[in-house]
């Protein structure tokens, strides 16, 4: 897979926007995160789909770091 850049477009002190460019006709993608770092994105952090290639982090506490991991959802035939 052709991997892509996460872009963080607006930080404050209780959230966090972050964006990417799709690589193809992807719609939909996982985005994982955590406020450790995760070797293994496939067993853990916090799992979420989204259809739209940005993502807001809310409500986050202060000074918290966050770790995110970005990979599009494909169909059988694009695996």
């Amino acid at each position: 897979p052709t991997q892509f850049q996460l872009v963080p477009n607006s930080l404050t002190a209780h959230s966090a926007q972050i964006s990417w460019i799709p690589n193809g006709s992807e719609s939909v993608w996982e985005v994982c995160y955590s406020h450790y770092y995760i070797s293994n994105p496939n067993q853990n952090g916090t799992k979420i789909l989204v259809q739209n290639p940005t993502y807001t982090f809310t409500n986050l506490p202060n000074q918290y770091n966050l770790y995110v991991y970005v990979r599009a959802v494909c169909d059988s035939v694009e695996k």
